[in-house]
């Protein structure tokens, strides 16, 4: 088999999305990025593709969308998520690890853009933000169940499942 292949298909009632995504803490803050026709926010990452570890999705992922090699921590969470985007019903599955970047990817704590890149027809933007539920509800973060415990989050694995009431993401 060649080419690759993304895990999320279609079925009749919407769509499954198998994604994983990297938190990458710095300092008190925590790095966020959101395609540019979005209104919301979330945590850096995509789907897995088939045959690909969640791990080395996140791996190639950061690859891909900052340029740099990322060093992937631990597991944090674990996310069933249900939401609609695109007004088609969406059924994900994400894995949320913990990330370290090297240190000359660009850290600014004024909210401002600090980096851009284009994935597919996309064009992503990514930035700091202090890592507080404030701060995450004030840039509608999404999925909503880790604005209050993303500052939390310990060594413990969560498995946690949420129904979003709101437009939502995939990939």
């Amino acid at each position: 088999m060649s080419g690759r292949y993304m895990i999320s298909y279609d079925l009749p009632p919407g769509r499954f999305n198998l994604r994983a995504a990297a938190i990458v803490p710095r300092e008190g803050h925590v790095l966020i990025h959101r395609s540019t026709v979005d209104p919301f926010w979330t945590l850096p990452g995509g789907r897995v593709e088939w045959g690909e570890s969640t791990c080395a999705t996140v791996e190639r992922e950061i690859e891909e969308e900052l340029g740099v090699t990322a060093t992937v921590g631990g597991l944090a969470a674990v996310v069933e998520n249900f939401f609609t985007y695109a007004g088609q019903r969406c059924h994900e599955l994400a894995y949320y690890f913990t990330v370290h970047l090297p240190d000359e990817f660009p850290f600014q704590t004024d909210g401002s853009i600090c980096h851009r890149c284009r994935d597919g027809s996309a064009e992503l933007e990514f930035k700091w933000i202090p890592i507080t539920a404030q701060a995450l509800d004030v840039h509608a973060f999404v999925p909503a169940i880790l604005r209050d415990r993303l500052p939390a989050l310990s060594d413990v694995v969560e498995h946690l499942v949420f129904h979003e009431e709101v437009e939502g993401p995939t990939g």
